[in-house]
């Protein structure tokens, strides 16, 4: 909910204060709420087995950044399974030395390049980026990591926007709460 500095105000108790504005109360809530999924969602990924749990709750991160908008929540998906996926291709390139060096220079100027064009926002976005980041670094950087990171985020993906929208849906709002106000 991006709130407006000077419309949609109201006076409470000689307090100025926006009509859309969380009170400390309502955001307490909404952060007990958030902890209680993240911790379902723990012990859910804990039942199935999946070791990369913690990139869904990256894609919650993520999406929360996004302001829980579920309008969103397909490109953030895309994008970050573009990320993941180019991730996985630089474990599994099929040279040494400096040809290695070349295809992945290569791979993360295109990448950087279609990222900064914003031609295909729908898969190259903020997502990709954020993914692709995270899944470079060194201690991450394998197949086996990786594969599970998809699958944690794709997982995390399904638990946390379908929780969103069922919540939306709960309490009448076509938007979440935010945790900031811009």
């Amino acid at each position: 909910m991006v709130i407006t500095i000077f419309s949609n105000m109201e006076q409470r108790e000689g307090i100025q204060l926006e009509k859309n504005q969380n009170t400390v109360f309502q955001s307490s809530i909404w952060a007990t709420v958030v902890i209680i999924l993240i911790i379902g969602f723990i012990f859910l990924t804990h039942a199935l087995h999946i070791e990369g749990y913690w990139s869904g709750i990256l894609f919650l991160w993520y999406f929360g950044s996004q302001k829980t908008d579920t309008k969103k929540i397909v490109e953030i998906v895309m994008g970050g399974l573009v990320g993941l996926g180019i991730a996985l291709a630089l474990t599994k390139l099929p040279v040494e030395g400096t040809m290695n060096l070349v295809l992945t220079l290569l791979i993360f100027v295109t990448t950087i390049t279609l990222l900064i064009s914003e031609k295909y926002p729908l898969i190259f976005n903020q997502a990709t980026a954020l993914t692709l980041t995270i899944f470079t670094m060194y201690e991450l950087a394998t197949p086996a990591q990786i594969n599970n990171g998809i699958i944690g985020f794709i997982v995390g993906a399904i638990y946390f926007g379908s929780a969103t929208i069922i919540i939306n849906r709960i309490t009448g709002s076509s938007d979440a709460p935010a945790a900031q106000v811009d």
